[in-house]
């Protein structure tokens, strides 16, 4: 209803996210969201609903190639009997994973692959204790070492990537190219906004967009770092 309200005042709602465009979509689907939508960490946009999406970073679709990599990393010679390897939109399926199939009981380390990103590569880790997947910082790290193993391949990508985001809490690894950043498609919003001022709603300081032309909004459950700077920009802090 809020969204609605916006855009009946001439409001263009978009999304500007570290997730893949197929899961912003969705999203945009879901809320009836008719504005651009700039997807992994500003890797992607697509500037009108419907439109050819746009990478603003050409070499990151390399990130293909380097996935590719990765899953016969995983899956060739000693290794394929240790890993059952889901391919796909796999961000629910990390928060609610089946009990193994009988027919996998022998693969003690699952790796959910997310097929839907195009311009970075991102990986959930799950160990088998019993008829249960389960976190384990070990199994990650594992798995991230062969993929460490595996990047080099994909040179210069592999150089040109960021830190690798390792987040033990939620079982799951986050590559991205070190040249994006939520902020990098800043300067594409404000080329297409025209006269409308443009407005930042999020709730951690990867949405501040470091611009002096942007409002930044912090939602309700904000951490407070970016409540403190939405109110020193004179943004809004919901409540």
């Amino acid at each position: 209803a809020a969204i609605r309200r916006a855009e009946a005042r001439g409001a263009i709602v978009g999304l500007n996210s570290d997730s893949g465009f197929s899961t912003l979509e969705r999203r945009a689907n879901q809320l009836s969201i008719s504005g651009p939508i700039i997807a992994e960490r500003g890797a992607l946009v697509q500037p009108v609903r419907g439109a050819p999406l746009t990478p603003l970073i050409p070499e990151t679709l390399r990130f293909l190639e380097l996935r590719d990599r990765f899953l016969d990393a995983l899956t060739i010679g000693q290794r394929s009997h240790q890993y059952v390897i889901v391919l796909g939109d796999v961000n629910a399926l990390s928060n609610a994973l089946p009990s193994i199939p009988p027919r996998v009981l022998h693969a003690p380390v699952a790796v959910l692959v997310n097929g839907v990103r195009t311009c970075s590569l991102a990986f959930y880790v799950r160990r088998r204790v019993d008829c249960e997947w389960v976190l384990d910082e070990a199994a990650l790290d594992e798995v991230i070492a062969i993929l460490e193993e595996a990047g080099p391949h994909c040179e210069p990508l592999w150089s040109a990537r960021d830190i690798l985001d390792r987040n033990p809490t939620y079982g799951i690894c986050i590559v991205h190219h070190k040249n994006t950043q939520k902020t990098r498609a800043v300067g594409w919003i404000l080329e297409h906004a025209g006269t409308r001022p443009v407005y930042m709603i999020g709730n951690s300081m990867s949405d501040d967009l470091k611009d002096a032309c942007v409002i930044q909004c912090a939602v309700g459950n904000a951490s407070p770092e970016y409540k403190a700077r939405c109110l020193e920009t004179g943004g809004f802090v919901a409540q």
